[in-house]
């Protein structure tokens, strides 16, 4: 019982509730020998000279059961004996435990003790037979309340009651037993006859935990109540198959020792806890322990439960987050400060910067960094933390609700009811508990450590199909942690979309209600791939909360056109070019450039030419001045349609026959026999809807197949080699001017 109470935290097996040497004091009582009424007295009279202002009084005194049946009122009770004792032994004693339940009641008021101890006694064990029969057979000898001096003096005022009540003193096993209950005149003959057991006399159960035994689980979940407890216990803590060096015994006297450390570790933590009455003691363990589904009826102690506990005492510091209890928990180190040397040790070990660390520890260790109480360190077990200390609830627990955090400028929300070790390191990291410094060398180390990927655990979807044919949607979506492994949507977040070729519309904006945002995006026309950045942030140069890269191929499934790269044609320099019937260039100058290979990008090209051209053939010897200028340009628009369009004007004076062609350098544009222009293109990929309007002679057709034009006008192209051809002539005998211009435009079909 020492060894539970006060063992040292060192290697050997056990440590004590309460193991430091230098913060308890233990004084052991000698009860063995004594009688009852000795054994209190010794016990007492030693609190009440102990010059501490609190003692915790651990008893594991409890009156014996058995021995007091047979002739003679010196046998072990069993199923034949008890039936032919004298029912008056029975009286006498319960009587006498009356008698020593009233001395310790007195003793408690004249020697002022009620203010001054807290007394944990053991509720009691259910031997086995022959010993336990009585306690088997009997609610009265199994009752925790009638076991012991120290629980008895809280009762003396149901004395009458009690010994009176046959549920108590009539066995329900073995209904052929005697039935032992008190007729109401001997009850009363009995208080009467002890000044000690008048009813007022009574001394208050604030002060006392009556403490049984549970199994040896090593989660609060998984333990049980012992077979062999006594009934009507206050609390619960393990006392069945407790380690010691050398032995596994059980008992509540083994329990009942680790609530009495418990009680003293307080008031070492928490002196305005120990300025107070040790009722109030009394009530936080009560109040921090817990009812589980194995322990519905008597709550199990939860030790980190009332120690964190201690930060909502009144007098200490109630609301604050620079609460001492916690602030012990993550000062790692033992400085004085939560710095970024304990957030080291905590990414230490927890694994954060491997990458192999199992979500799931492997087994419970209990270690200084199990933050969250739960056994495991690290990972992504949960359990319930009371991160705020924000004050009780109606019935006394610490409030269980959500708080909400400001972490790398975005509100979190930590639900109290479901929180990991690091999601409680994240809420004090960035609290005011942490020894921020401005930006300086702990705040650096927290984001590199901790951050927004740990902290804030926002998840990005972005929806893009796998390729693009024009313009498409992308759609993200980001989510939070909502706490019980469930992720809610993250309103209002600034997302930002950075294309590698191509551009957004818009290139950011902030996630709807349900943490959505759609954007347009459209890939340049040299793009066989596109790339997009996709960053989400509390707000614009913060620090990002998560980002994702997507891409997707750019698909020519739909229909493209593509100009068909050949450098001029014979005696084609510009693009307003003379040339006599012969074919022979007279002047002309190219003032423009076109696309490069196989691009629609947009362009322009610009050429003028004048002289005089010497006529040949049937205009032998003839001569025509002329002048010309002409354009061509192209574009591409956001809805996939082509435009190519050119145009020539000019003079020309009779006897020859002159022609001005469209022949950009670097766009296909050859002469044709017989004079005129031509432009050659491919469609690609699907099929395309034609418009050709314009002044002059035009017409459009399959590459190589003049004699099968299509109608002018417009008509659907289908993927292959097409030629458009015209012609703007001054014909012999003839002086005027020329003004043609044609527009071919080209749409993919969806």
């Amino acid at each position: 019982m020492a060894t539970l109470l006060a063992a040292k935290f060192d290697a050997d097996t056990p440590t004590g509730a309460n193991p430091f040497a230098d913060c308890v004091l233990v004084h052991a009582i000698e009860a063995d020998g004594f009688e009852y009424v000795d054994s209190i007295r010794r016990a007492l009279h030693a609190v009440a000279a102990d010059p501490d202002q609190r003692v915790v009084l651990t008893s594991s005194v409890n009156f014996f059961d058995n021995g007091f049946c047979g002739f003679n009122g010196d046998q072990i009770c069993d199923a034949q004996n008890t039936v032919t004792t004298d029912r008056a032994f029975f009286g006498i004693v319960l009587g006498y435990r009356a008698v020593v339940a009233g001395e310790w009641a007195r003793l408690t008021r004249t020697l002022a003790l009620k203010d001054k101890m807290l007394v944990t006694q053991s509720a009691g064990n259910v031997d086995d037979l022959p010993d336990g029969f009585l306690a088997q057979n009997y609610l009265g000898f199994r009752s925790a309340s009638l076991s012991s001096p120290a629980a008895l003096a809280t009762h003396i005022g149901d004395l009458q009651a009690m010994f009176t009540d046959s549920a108590l003193w009539k066995s329900a096993t073995l209904p052929g037993l005697p039935d032992l209950t008190f007729s109401a005149s001997d009850a009363t003959s009995l208080i009467q006859n002890n000044a000690d057991l008048d009813p007022t006399n009574t001394i208050s159960a604030s002060s006392l935990l009556i403490v049984d035994s549970g199994t040896n689980d090593e989660t609060l979940q998984g333990i049980r109540a012992s077979f062999f407890n006594y009934l009507g216990a206050d609390v619960r803590a393990v006392g069945e198959k407790v380690v010691l060096s050398g032995s596994t015994p059980s008992g509540t006297s083994f329990s009942t020792p680790l609530v009495a450390g418990l009680a003293a570790y307080l008031w070492n933590l928490q002196p305005a806890l120990a300025a107070q009455s040790v009722s109030a003691t009394v009530d936080l363990l009560k109040r921090s322990s817990v009812v589980t589904a194995n322990s519905p009826t008597v709550p199990l102690i939860d030790a980190y439960a009332a120690v964190l506990q201690l930060d909502d005492v009144p007098g200490c510091c109630s609301g604050a987050l620079f609460a001492p209890a916690r602030l012990g928990l993550m000062d790692v180190d033992g400085d004085g400060g939560f710095t970024g040397l304990d957030l080291q040790k905590f990414a230490d070990a927890y694994g954060l910067s491997n990458p192999n660390t199992p979500s799931i520890p492997t087994a419970r260790d209990y270690s200084r960094f199990d933050l969250n109480g739960d056994g495991f360190t690290g990972g992504i077990p949960i359990a319930t933390f009371d991160l705020d200390a924000n004050g009780l609830d109606a019935n006394g627990k610490a409030k269980i609700n959500t708080v909400d955090l400001r972490i790398e400028g975005y509100t979190v929300t930590f639900n109290e009811a479901a929180l990991s070790d690091l999601q409680i390191l994240c809420f004090y990291a960035y609290s005011p508990l942490y020894a921020s410094d401005n930006g300086g060398q702990n705040d650096q180390l927290r984001t590199s450590l901790l951050g927004p990927d740990r902290c804030v655990g926002a998840r990005m979807n972005v929806q893009l199909p796998a390729q693009i044919a024009g313009s498409a949607n992308l759609g993200v979506s980001v989510t939070v942690p909502s706490g019980n492994g469930q992720f809610a949507p993250a309103p209002n977040l600034l997302i930002e979309v950075t294309p590698s070729c191509g551009s957004v519309s818009p290139a950011s904006g902030r996630t709807d209600a349900n943490g959505q945002l759609t954007v347009t995006i459209k890939p340049d026309a040299s793009c066989t791939s596109l790339t997009l950045d996709v960053v989400a942030r509390a707000n614009a140069n913060t620090t990002p909360l998560v980002r994702q890269q997507v891409s997707a191929q750019v698909s020519v499934s739909t229909g493209r056109v593509v100009l068909i790269q050949r450098r001029g044609g014979s005696g084609s320099q510009g693009l307003a070019t003379a040339r006599t019937d012969d074919g022979q260039v007279v002047s002309s100058q190219d003032n423009g450039s076109g696309p490069p290979p196989d691009d629609f990008s947009p362009f322009s090209v610009s050429s003028t030419a004048s002289g005089t051209a010497h006529g040949t053939g049937s205009f032998k010897n003839d001569e025509a001045s002329f002048s010309a200028s002409g354009g061509m340009d192209s574009h591409v628009d956001t809805s996939g349609t082509a435009a190519l369009s050119a145009s020539a004007s000019g003079s020309c004076s009779a006897q020859t026959h002159v022609t001005f062609e469209f022949s950009p350098e670097d766009v296909t544009a050859v002469a044709e026999s017989g004079g005129g222009f031509s432009l050659r293109f491919k469609v690609e990929g699907g099929s395309m809807n034609y418009d050709l309007s314009g002044t002059g002679s035009f017409q459009i057709g399959p590459n190589g197949r003049p004699s099968e034009p299509l109608p002018p006008g417009s008509g659907t192209l289908l993927p292959g080699d097409w030629v458009l051809t015209g012609s703007a002539n001054c014909t012999s005998n003839r002086t005027g001017s020329v003004s043609d211009s044609f527009t071919l435009q080209l749409t993919v079909n969806p």
